[in-house]
């Protein structure tokens, strides 16, 4: 799998662009976004946000 280096400003819907979108067996519907500096667990349904491209359903990521 291609990496991504974080930079500011990136977000999930990006990730997902800039490695060519989901794997015939990703789960995307259990997915869950970690905040490492606080712990926080936040759904994201990235199958509904590739498919719809929503940018307001877009989570920003962190660093780490």
């Amino acid at each position: 799998m291609k990496g991504v280096t974080w930079t500011p400003g990136l977000s999930v819907l990006q990730v997902r662009e800039s490695v060519g979108g989901p794997t015939p067996y990703a789960k995307g519907k259990n997915a869950v976004l970690v905040r490492k500096a606080t712990g926080e667990r936040i759904p994201v349904d990235v199958d509904a946000l590739w498919s719809g491209r929503d940018a307001a359903k877009d989570l920003p990521l962190e660093p780490g």
